[in-house]
C-alpha cells in the first residue's frame, strides 16, 4: 500500500489525529538515525520506525503493557530505542530489521524448547536431567553460594547431551559421563571438565544417600543403586594455573602495581590481599551491616555444614582505606564493589580487571607470569607460612579445612589476635624492602636474599 507524505519537523497528536487513511507523517530523530512516522488509518495512527535507504520500516506495537492504544510520547521513546538499536547494528554491518525478525524467531524456538522440555520431565521425571535440577534445588535449598554457577555450568555443559540428559537417571553408564567430559577435556576446558565431574558425582552421591537417609528423600524416586561418575578418573591438570602462588618479590610487585593511582583494579587487589585472600563469593556478599569494631564478619557455607560458619576477619586501617577507596562516594552498602556500593562485585568482571593488570605487569617486566584471584590466595597462605605463621592459624584466617570433630564441636578459640598478628605480618612482607621491583633480574635476586 502506498500512502502520501506530509512531512513535518515535530509530530504532534493534533497532526497524527488529523491524519486520513493512506496518509503518513514523520519525525526525524537525528540525522541518519532514522525517523518515527505515523501513518493514518479507521480507528487512529499506526507507528513505525523508518530507517535506511531503500527505506524499511519496523512496526511499534499497537498497544501498549496496559491495554490501552500506543500514544504518541510512548511511541516516541520506542522510535527512540530501536534507533539506537539500529544505529548500533549497522555499526556492526547488521541490519535492524533482520536482526528482529531472527530474535522474534529465536525466542519462539526457545519456548518451544522449554515446553517441549517441561513436557518430558512430567512424562519422565526420573531422567538424569530431572537428577541434576534436583542437585542444583538442593544446593539452593541448602543455601550453598554455588548454586547459581552449579546452573550454569549444568545448564551449558551436560543439558545439550539429549541422549544422557533424557534417559533414567539409573541407567546412566560410565561411557554416558565419559561422552559428557571428553568434549570437554579434547577442547582444553579441564576445569569446567572438573567441574562437570563433580556436580555429577554429588548428584549420584545424594541419589544413593537417599536410600537411608530422610534428608535425601527427594532423590529417592530415582532409584540410584551406583554412582557412574565415581568411576571415571579425575581430571588431572585442572587446578594447576589457579594454584600456582608467587614469589615474595613478585607479591610485592603486585602491591606496587595496586597502589599505582591509575591502577582500575587497584583498590580491589589492596582489599583482596590485606583481608588475607579471602572468597571472593563471600567478601562480594559483605556489607557495611557486617563491619563492627574493626572487624568484617563472613558467613562460610563451604563443604558439608548445613549452616554457614561465623568468619571475622580484622580490618586494618590500609584494608579500610582501599575499601573506602573502592566504594567511592558510597551509593550502597556493598564493600566489595565495581559500582561504588549499590552491588557486589561481579565475579566475571573482577577476573577480567584483575587478568588485564597482571598482563600489564608481565609486559613491563615486573613480574614473570600472570595471576588470578585464586593465585593470590595461594600466595597469601604460601608467604605467611614461609614468614612462620603456624598451619592452625592460616586455616582460621581462609577458613578452610575447619570441617573436622575438634573445629565443628571443641576448638572454640576465634583466632582473632593471631589472625590480626598474620595480616600485620603479610602487609609488612608487601611493603618492606625490597619492595620496589624494576626488572626481572632485580626479582630474582629479591627472591634468593628472601
Amino acid at each position: 500500500m502506498t500512502t502520501s507524505k506530509r512531512k513535518t519537523r515535530t509530530l504532534t497528536t493534533r497532526t497524527v489525529d488529523a491524519l486520513k487513511p493512506r496518509q503518513a507523517a514523520s519525525e526525524p530523530l537525528g540525522y541518519g538515525a532514522g525517523a518515527l512516522e505515523a501513518q493514518g488509518r479507521q480507528g487512529g495512527a499506526r507507528y513505525f520506525f523508518r530507517y535506511g535507504k531503500p527505506q524499511r520500516r519496523v512496526a511499534l506495537p499497537d498497544y501498549n503493557g496496559q491495554g490501552h492504544p500506543l500514544s504518541l510520547t510512548e511511541a516516541r521513546t520506542k522510535a527512540r530505542a530501536l534507533s539506537a538499536r539500529f544505529l548500533e547494528l549497522r555499526a556492526e554491518g547488521r541490519d535492524l530489521l533482520e536482526t528482529l525478525e531472527a530474535e522474534k524467531l529465536a525466542a519462539e524456538r526457545a519456548r518451544k524448547a522449554e515446553r517441549r522440555q517441561a513436557e518430558e520431565y512430567d512424562a519422565n521425571p526420573i531422567t538424569f536431567g530431572a537428577l541434576m535440577a534436583a542437585y542444583i534445588e538442593w544446593m539452593e535449598q541448602g543455601g550453598k553460594v554455588s548454586a547459581y554457577d552449579a546452573g550454569n555450568t549444568i545448564g551449558n555443559h551436560i543439558e545439550h547431551h539429549a541422549e544422557q540428559w533424557n534417559k533414567p537417571a539409573k541407567e546412566l553408564t560410565l561411557d554416558d559421563v565419559l561422552a559428557i567430559l571428553e568434549p570437554l577435556t579434547t577442547a582444553g576446558k579441564l576445569t569446567t571438565a572438573r567441574k562437570v565431574r563433580a556436580y555429577i558425582r554429588r548428584a549420584y552421591a545424594l541419589g544413593l544417600r537417599a536410600k537411608t537417609s530422610a534428608q535425601a528423600s527427594a532423590f529417592r524416586r530415582f532409584q540410584i543403586s551406583h554412582n557412574p561418575a565415581a568411576d571415571t578418573a579425575p581430571i588431572e591438570g585442572a587446578n594447576n594455573s589457579r594454584d600456582v602462588a608467587l614469589s615474595l618479590s613478585e607479591l610485592r610487585a603486585v602491591w606496587k602495581r595496586a597502589n599505582r593511582p591509575d591502577e582500575p583494579a587497584g583498590p580491589l587487589v589492596r582489599t583482596y590481599l590485606l583481608l588475607g585472600g579471602q572468597r571472593f563469593e563471600q567478601l562480594r556478599r559483605a556489607t557495611v551491616a557486617d563491619v563492627a569494631d574493626e572487624r568484617l564478619t563472613l558467613w562460610d557455607p563451604k563443604g558439608k555444614r548445613t549452616q554457614p560458619r561465623r568468619h571475622v576477619v580484622p580490618i586494618l586501617p590500609e584494608a579500610q582505606a582501599a575499601i573506602d577507596e573502592m566504594r567511592g562516594a558510597k551509593l550502597g552498602p556493598f564493600l566489595v564493589t565495581l559500582t561504588q556500593g549499590e552491588s557486589g562485585a561481579d565475579r566475571s568482571k573482577v577476573g577480567k580487571q584483575v587478568k588485564a593488570m597482571a598482563r600489564r605487569m608481565v609486559e613491563a617486566g615486573e613480574i614473570t607470569k600472570p595471576f588470578t584471584l585464586g593465585a593470590l590466595r595461594s600466595t597469601v597462605e604460601t608467604q605467611l607460612a614461609a614468614a612462620g605463621v603456624q598451619s592452625d592459624t592460616l586455616a582460621q584466617l581462609q577458613s578452610h579445612g575447619l570441617s573436622g570433630v575438634q573445629w565443628r564441636h571443641y576448638n572454640r578459640h576465634d583466632y582473632f589476635a593471631e589472625k590480626l598478628a598474620a595480616l600485620e605480618k603479610l602487609r609488612d612482607l608487601m611493603t618492606q624492602a625490597p619492595a620496589k621491583v624494576s626488572s626481572l633480574d632485580e626479582a630474582r635476586k629479591a627472591d634468593r636474599r628472601a
